[in-house]
């Protein structure tokens, strides 16, 4: 049964069908994320404030008349989130302290002193570490044992 030959154009359309329908998903994915957020923030600062989880929503936009009363807190609930919110950024703001460390204070002259002394007993060891080329390296290697036994010393 020989195979059907596919144009170019029909590539083309067969593309172009099937990205509109992944953009489409993936809005549709957006919505749901965003939503599932919405209701995650709502029971969260409902149990914050001790009111417990949110009942569940039957419909989008249609409350049940059960539900009606639950509506009535909707003011409730976002005087609740702006609160949580202004807590928030206070709390960031207290915490963006940008003030230097008493420890690392250079302003006090014994800490500069001891900062000072230990960056140069850092320096005095790497003076020692390898030297890294010419007649010095050559020699450092020679003067050193061998970490490994196998291996012969140049």
């Amino acid at each position: 049964m020989p195979r059907k030959q596919t144009t170019i154009a029909a590539i083309d359309e067969s593309i172009a069908k099937w990205r509109t329908r992944m953009r489409r998903a993936i809005r549709a994915l957006d919505k749901l994320e965003q939503k599932k957020k919405r209701l995650i923030k709502a029971n969260v600062l409902a149990t914050m404030a001790g009111q417990g989880p949110l009942p569940p929503v039957t419909m989008i936009g249609i409350a049940a008349p059960a539900e009606a009363a639950s509506l009535a807190n909707d003011a409730a609930i976002e005087r609740e989130i702006e609160l949580a919110e202004q807590k928030h950024e206070a709390q960031i703001a207290d915490d963006d302290d940008l003030t230097i460390p008493p420890e690392l204070n250079r302003a006090d002259p014994l800490i500069a002193e001891r900062m000072t002394a230990a960056r140069k007993v850092a320096e005095a060891q790497a003076r020692k570490a390898m030297p890294l080329s010419g007649k010095a390296a050559s020699a450092y290697i020679n003067k050193t044992p061998a970490k490994n036994p196998r291996k012969r010393k140049v």
